[in-house]
């Protein structure tokens, strides 16, 4: 009997030892980059309304029924699965022919955005790794691979951060790409997360909502989204998260950014009015109170981009990692493209890895999902 109770506290002191030594791997990690954000509490509380009682709040706290709302439309769902059975075709990038006073896009995938506007590179939310977190055994795959990595991306004048979930804010990609980043711009809070990946803070900006940056003559505005942060259990919602405006003399463009469905769609068109491009979340949602609360479903993205008075509008936020299980892989661009033509918004739906201008998008409106199992 004593030598059973002997080797029972064995194996447990065998086991706190190894959890303790986890925690204090996560902690002191760069990959995690934990930080506790109330010691910049005086900064932040003069800078965003938003933030208080030690963490960022969203502009509106959403009541429980609307929190549970269900999917209206889920029989729209295409019936495939959540991750395709077939390779999703990747075209190889073609950037670096835009036309003065246009604008040029490429999409990887998710939310990776390679911008050329203005004359500036602008990389969004770089994410080139093959799995979200630590290591591949025990981080979310992706489910599609992309041909153009790191190194074949042109210099970036600018890489917007919309917030610091995995699948937004990567250390692998940063310290790979950041000798060929001249600036960062990313919401209050990111900034620290950045510095212990270790990036010198003299390229970083950093954004409360409604605060503008004027590059080279690109007007930069942080706006306001409806979502959370955080990378462990410690620090939620010690960084913000917004969405962006982007304006010259020529166009104005939106990225939502991740974000539910709220008001501050028509705050931010009071302020900015029409855009000629709305970049928009609408993806990886589900009934369940984390999932709606910072996702929209797709036919809320559509009546988003009528609220922003969108020209065009593509979504985005699919296409590479299966980080929600209620709906078909496909199911963001069918239903988005069926929302979109019932409000008459035109609707673009590049291919992972496709080039295109903002001037010419005639050839963007195939369904190229439709005959991927």
């Amino acid at each position: 009997m004593k030598k059973s109770k002997k080797v029972i506290l064995i194996i447990i002191s065998i086991i706190m030892a190894f959890l303790l030594a986890a925690v204090i791997f996560i902690l002191t990690s760069r990959v995690f980059a934990v930080f506790d954000g109330k010691e910049f509490s005086d900064t932040y509380e003069s800078r965003a309304e938003n933030y208080y009682d030690g963490c960022f709040h969203n502009e509106v706290e959403l009541s429980d029924d609307e929190i549970n709302e269900k999917d209206p439309y889920k029989d729209r769902t295409t019936g495939k699965g959540i991750i395709p059975e077939e390779t999703v075709p990747v075209m190889n990038p073609s950037f670096g022919n835009c036309p003065e006073g246009d604008i040029e896009i490429t999409w990887y995938g998710h939310s990776i955005l390679l911008i050329t506007m203005h004359d500036l590179n602008i990389l969004v939310d770089p994410v080139f790794s093959d799995y979200l977190g630590l290591n591949p055994v025990l981080s979310l795959p992706r489910f599609q691979k992309i041909h153009s990595y790191a190194e074949d991306l042109p210099h970036i004048d600018l890489c917007i951060l919309t917030h610091d979930h995995f699948d937004h804010l990567d250390y692998r990609s940063i310290t790979e790409l950041d000798d060929r980043i001249d600036t960062y711009i990313v919401p209050l809070g990111v900034d620290q997360r950045l510095d212990r990946f270790g990036v010198s803070s003299d390229k970083i900006t950093a954004m409360a909502w409604w605060e503008e940056e004027d590059v080279d003559g690109l007007h930069i505005a942080c706006t306001p989204a409806q979502h959370t942060s955080g990378r462990i259990w410690i620090d939620k919602k010690q960084t913000l998260w917004c969405s962006y405006v982007f304006y010259d003399e020529n166009h104005r463009i939106f990225l939502t950014g991740d974000t539910g469905f709220g008001p501050h769609f028509e705050e931010i068109h009071d302020v900015y009015g029409d855009m000629d491009l709305m970049m928009t979340d609408g993806a990886q949602y589900g009934e369940e109170k984390d999932k709606h609360t910072n996702h929209m479903f797709p036919e809320e993205s559509a009546e988003a981009a009528a609220i922003m008075g969108a020209k065009k509008a593509m979504i985005n936020h699919w296409g590479s990692f299966c980080i929600s299980d209620w709906h078909a892989w496909d199911d963001p661009p069918s239903r988005f493209a069926m929302a979109c033509e019932t409000l008459g918004i035109d609707c673009i739906s590049p291919r992972l890895g496709q080039t295109f201008l903002l001037s010419n998008t005639e050839d963007l409106h195939e369904h190229w999902w439709e005959d991927l199992k």
